[in-house]
């Protein structure tokens, strides 16, 4: 069955080299859209997203204070909420 097909869109931008290099939805919308207008429907689809990698950097001080948060700060509160406790259901 012949049928017409039209996408239309209100700008270019997302086609764009900087907007797809940069966000894969352009490139999605773009494929999508041709796979739609070639009545290929079961080509249609968001690719997966790919992951980044996190990158976290500290300087020394910054890591040092982090340390000192981690192996006592948090262990001690709970102690002394603990110790608190205890006092007042003991008195």
């Amino acid at each position: 069955m012949n049928s017409s097909r039209l996408v239309v869109v209100s700008n270019a931008t997302f086609v764009q080299d900087n907007a797809i290099t940069q966000d894969q939805q352009g490139l999605d919308f773009m494929s999508g859209s041709v796979n739609w207008l070639l009545s290929r429907e079961q080509l249609i689809g968001i690719a997966p997203k790919v992951s980044k990698p996190l990158t976290f950097s500290l300087n020394a001080d910054a890591l040092a204070r982090l340390r000192w948060i981690v192996l006592i700060f948090m262990p001690l509160i709970p102690a002394v909420i603990g110790t608190v406790v205890w006092w007042q259901r003991r008195v």
